[in-house]
C-alpha cells in the first residue's frame, strides 16, 4: 500500500517534469526563431555574393572598404560593444539561469 502511493507520487512528478520540458522546448523554439533571423539574412547575402562575377567583386572591394571605414570610424560604440558584449551576455545568462 505504501509503495503504491509512492509510485503514484513519482508518476505525478514525472508528468510535471515532462510538461515542463515540453513547455521549455516550445519557448526555446520561439526564441531560436527570432535569433536566427540575422543568420538567414547573412545566408541570403552570401548566396547573392557567390552569384556576383569576380570582376564585380574586385570593383566592390574598395567601395566596401571605404563604406566600412565611413560607418565605423566615427562610432566608438562598435568597439565597445565588441569588447564588452560577451561579458555582458555572460552576466545576463548567469542571472537568467540562476532565476530558473
Amino acid at each position: 500500500m505504501h509503495a503504491e502511493r509512492e509510485l503514484k507520487r513519482l508518476a505525478e512528478v514525472k508528468s510535471a517534469v515532462r510538461r515542463r520540458i515540453a513547455r521549455r522546448r516550445l519557448e526555446i523554439a520561439a526564441q531560436l526563431d527570432r535569433a536566427i533571423v540575422p543568420v538567414r539574412w547573412v545566408d541570403r547575402a552570401w548566396s547573392w555574393w557567390k552569384k556576383v562575377s569576380p570582376m564585380a567583386k574586385l570593383a566592390a572591394a574598395p567601395i566596401g572598404t571605404w563604406l566600412f571605414g565611413r560607418l565605423f570610424k566615427r562610432r566608438k560604440a562598435a568597439g565597445s560593444l565588441m569588447r564588452w558584449g560577451p561579458t555582458v551576455w555572460s552576466a545576463v545568462q548567469g542571472f537568467l539561469h540562476a532565476r530558473a
